[in-house]
């Protein structure tokens, strides 16, 4: 999940941190995480230290409550709810929406009902070996408002990619907002 948070807060937040010895930024360096997904992807090393110094990668999971995820503007979670199982939606939603509550929440997510249209997938298979599931457009909207309803949000729909009069698009996204 990605977070956005406020200027005003981050520069609060990394004071608190000078004071208790917190380091404010992950030492990459001597954390010998060279092969850590984040790390790689963004090519920290190769950033010039301004750019480095505003990036902070948590490690951690979205279904327990974690503090630190508190305090931000928006949350994205970019193709990452087809990859938690659907027993723990529940705790997914308690953490986001219950425990950080930011005041927008992007969620993306693929629409099933698009995938007979991509060449070499079979009938009924997922676009991805670790999705737990993968919605039809009609199950991811009634799952959204049930969670804007419960949450005090309000959610309105986007669809991403090429669109098909039948299928729909690749890419299904919700945008929460409070």
């Amino acid at each position: 999940m990605t977070l956005v948070r406020p200027t005003q807060v981050s520069l609060k937040r990394n004071t608190e941190r000078k004071r208790s010895n917190l380091k404010p930024r992950f030492d990459w360096a001597s954390s010998g995480c060279k092969q850590c997904v984040g790390h790689e992807r963004l090519h920290l090393d190769t950033l010039p230290a301004q750019q480095r110094e505003r990036i902070n990668l948590l490690h951690g999971s979205l279904t327990y409550r974690d503090k630190r995820l508190s305090g931000y503007d928006a949350a994205v979670a970019m193709e990452v709810i087809e990859h938690i199982d659907t027993t723990r939606l529940d705790a997914f939603e308690e953490v986001v929406f219950g425990t950080a509550k930011p005041g927008a929440v992007l969620i993306t997510t693929p629409n099933v009902e698009y995938n007979v249209l991509f060449d070499g997938l079979p009938a009924g298979a997922f676009r991805h070996k670790d999705h737990r599931f993968e919605w039809t457009r009609g199950q991811f909207k009634g799952w959204s408002r049930q969670v804007a309803e419960r949450r005090e949000y309000d959610v309105n729909f986007q669809d991403i990619g090429p669109g098909h009069p039948t299928h729909g698009t690749p890419t299904q996204m919700g945008v929460f907002t409070r």
